[in-house]
């Protein structure tokens, strides 16, 4: 699934290197968010049957993953950012773990750190934990980049789809609710298949900038903030109850404190319908 947003320049090297995957029984969903480069165009000068690619009103990268989301038809979604790359061995690598393991809900990968020319700038992001928990979830994103996340269509159905309010690190709070809502685990596969295009438009939030989001979201939560004040308090209560109670309720008051926190440092956007209607091309 590879959401587009004016990135005409890099969105058919993501197609190409999706379409190229060794495991082939894929189909490879593009939403267009709205584009007003030549995006399209290049787009649909690629001759694929597996290719299909869908436009919509512009509504930001989690409305665009949702709809793919919606209109995927596998067992899995993979994601992949207009900008970046994949290896072609990515998908086998990562569904031969999960076939296995009906129990893996997400594998997420090494990266490579490409410049914005594609070249690698001899830099990987490596994951800091094999197998992240959901306290390890919850106090940093494990996943690391946007593109690496190959996920069991099961964790969208516990965990609901990416909150369409957020306008960065949208991704690291969708996996804070897997954690919390579901009993499927996370895996990292230990192998470099996703490149990572350093861009200054870039909205990942990464394992090292997370920090940061914190300490800005704790700076600018304010004393009239009653949701936020709330939810610290719910989130301090969780974390004294009994061990058993404290398992269930620590993720969840942790993922709406991130959401609040979220939301007092991104600018307000408005949620979309459900009803979203994409129009198909070509």
């Amino acid at each position: 699934m590879i959401p587009n947003y004016n990135t005409g320049r890099f969105v058919t090297a993501a197609v190409r290197s999706a379409l190229q995957q060794t495991y082939s029984a894929i189909e490879v969903l593009v939403v267009d968010d709205g584009s007003t480069d030549d995006s399209i165009d290049r787009i649909l000068d690629i001759t694929d049957d597996r290719l299909t690619c869908v436009r919509q009103p512009n509504g930001g990268l989690s409305a665009a993953r949702n709809t793919g989301i919606r209109l995927a038809r596998g067992r899995y979604i993979a994601f992949l950012d207009s900008d970046d790359l994949w290896s072609p061995a990515k998908l086998a690598r990562h569904l031969a773990v999960m076939e296995e393991d009906p129990s893996i809900g997400v594998t997420f990968c090494h990266s490579a750190y490409l410049a914005e020319s594609g070249a690698p700038i001899d830099d990987l992001l490596v994951p800091r934990s094999e197998r992240p928990d959901s306290g390890q979830v919850i106090k940093r994103n494990h996943i690391g980049n946007g593109s690496t996340a190959v996920v069991r269509r099961e964790c969208f159905q516990h965990a609901g789809l990416f909150d369409e309010a957020l306008r960065s690190g949208e991704d690291w709070e969708l996996w804070v609710r897997v954690a919390a809502l579901s009993r499927l685990t996370f895996r990292l596969i230990p192998e470099v298949l996703t490149g990572y295009r350093v861009r200054p438009e870039s909205l990942n939030v990464t394992a090292g900038a997370h920090d940061g989001f914190l300490a800005n979201g704790r700076r600018r939560a304010t004393l009239t903030d009653i949701r936020t004040w709330a939810l610290l308090g719910f989130h301090l209560a969780a974390l004294v109850l009994p061990p058993g109670i404290q398992r269930r309720l620590s993720p969840i008051s942790s993922a709406l404190l991130i959401r609040v926190m979220w939301r007092s440092t991104s600018p307000s956007t408005t949620s979309r319908d459900e009803d979203l209607q994409a129009s198909r091309l070509g």
